[in-house]
């Protein structure tokens, strides 16, 4: 995970007045036992804080200077702030706090872990009629999922999509995708820029804002499906239908290509999502308006185009994200929510055609007890992620069963959708909660 020294500047002092009208608690921690009053804090209080600790340290000095009006000058060793080896916190996101010899001691496997438990010892803060005091704890925290990533589509409210990823962030998601399609203005193609698409200087700060929380940001495009948010006004005649651009038409490879490379030199990323799920007229909703005239994508062709632009990605070292949904046929998973299984006329297919490195993100929306889809893609050869919405008990459900499995997918990642393109901002927070409390403690007994 990136430094994250810009981390509490960022979040508490400029953008954490954005999120407080909204439950900003963390999420629950693993072992918690809490005891009588224990370290008072006073003006004379001392920090005494590692280097890689300096996030974490600013962020309980300012904490404390608001919350009781002392600020933190002495070099004591009232508090402890240390980075120890991952396998003494299970993992270098997890943290330890103890009270030890009339010392806080808190103990992280990185400057991440580190900020997670300055948060978790803040929520200890008391104050009785003698003053301030850290409740006494002994508190162990860990995340159960390795990636946690927010998804979301790009809109032109810059602010808010920066308020939503500091909301992430302080709940502690350490990823964050976004689509950018065609909300940005490229600069090798601006001709695909719909009404209101933001400057690529825009999406710059929204990427640099993300990085400064500590966040890993993935960038998304939409390629071949989906293309009326793309291809389909500016580039009619590279397009195979209403919905899909022709991949066999060498021009749409050109064009990919320089849009990734514009993505590609903001986000730095180490993974790329490439999109291609619901084909149209091959998904169940788009089937019936397929006519005589109209052609429709074949598996052979999806497949190759997934290849071809994998192999483009894994020159410049990164690696493709896609979903997963178009190689599921309905009748394989008889259990499973048949409205996300769209595999049909062959298409089941084309995951034997791709590459192995192609990381799939296999989502389940609808609530349902069987998601082993997501082994079924693990045997197959092949990395996973899994994909939430908008449904709490699907949300906690899937996170449960990842945890759970022999081999642990990459991660989760929740996903807004239109909720977040309609600025639905309630259902937006909800989500965000839920996901990071199911993504950090999969097995929490939730609300």
């Amino acid at each position: 995970m990136k430094k994250i020294f810009a981390y509490i500047v960022a979040v508490t002092l400029l953008s954490l007045s954005a999120v407080t009208s909204h439950a900003v608690d963390a999420p629950a921690r693993k072992l918690v036992s809490l005891f009588d009053a224990g370290k008072r804090v006073g003006p004379s209080t001392g920090m005494d804080a590692c280097a890689r600790c300096a996030s974490a340290s600013a962020f309980l000095k300012s904490e404390i200077l608001k919350k009781t009006g002392y600020a933190f000058k002495g070099k004591g060793s009232d508090i402890v702030i240390k980075i120890v080896p991952e396998n003494e916190v299970r993992g270098p996101e997890g943290y330890a706090i103890s009270h030890e010899d009339g010392r806080v001691v808190l103990r992280a496997g990185s400057e991440a872990g580190a900020l997670y438990g300055a948060r978790a010892l803040m929520n200890t803060l008391e104050k009785d009629p003698q003053g301030f005091y850290f409740r006494k704890a002994t508190i162990e925290d860990f995340p159960g999922i390795r990636i946690r990533a927010l998804h979301l589509p790009l809109i032109s409210d810059a602010s808010y999509m920066k308020e939503v990823i500091t909301r992430a962030a302080l709940l502690r998601f350490n990823t964050v995708i976004i689509m950018a399609d065609d909300m940005v203005v490229y600069h090798s193609h601006p001709e695909l820029a719909r009404k209101g698409a933001l400057p690529m200087e825009t999406l710059e700060e929204i990427v640099a804002h993300a990085r400064g929380l500590g966040l890993n940001v993935i960038p998304e495009i939409q390629l071949l499906t989906h293309q009326t948010d793309l291809f389909k006004t500016a580039h009619p005649s590279l397009m195979l239908n209403a919905h899909t651009y022709d991949p066999d038409k060498e021009e749409v490879f050109r064009i990919v290509f320089d849009l990734i490379d514009e993505l590609a030199d903001v986000f730095s990323p180490e993974y790329f999502h490439i999109g291609h799920d619901e084909v149209w007229g091959v998904h169940w909703a788009t089937k019936p308006a397929v006519k005589d005239k109209d052609r429709v994508l074949n598996f052979d062709a999806y497949a190759r185009h997934i290849n071809r632009v994998q192999e483009y990605l894994k020159r410049k070292n990164i690696k493709t994200i896609i979903w997963g949904d178009m190689f599921l046929h309905p009748s394989m998973f008889t259990e499973m929510a048949w409205k996300q299984l769209h595999g049909t006329d062959g298409f089941d297919n084309a995951l034997g055609l791709i590459s192995k490195e192609v990381v799939i993100a296999d989502y389940h929306y609808y609530d349902t007890s069987d998601f082993s889809t997501m082994k079924f893609f693990q045997k197959k050869g092949f990395k996973v992620f899994g994909s939430t919405f908008d449904k709490k008990n699907n949300i906690f459900s899937f996170a449960r069963y990842a945890l759970k499995l022999e081999e642990p997918p990459l991660g989760m990642i929740s996903t807004t959708w239109f909720h977040m393109t309609r600025m639905e901002k309630q259902i937006i927070d909800d989500i965000i909660g839920w996901s990071a409390e199911a993504y950090w403690d999969p097995m929490s007994q939730w609300k």
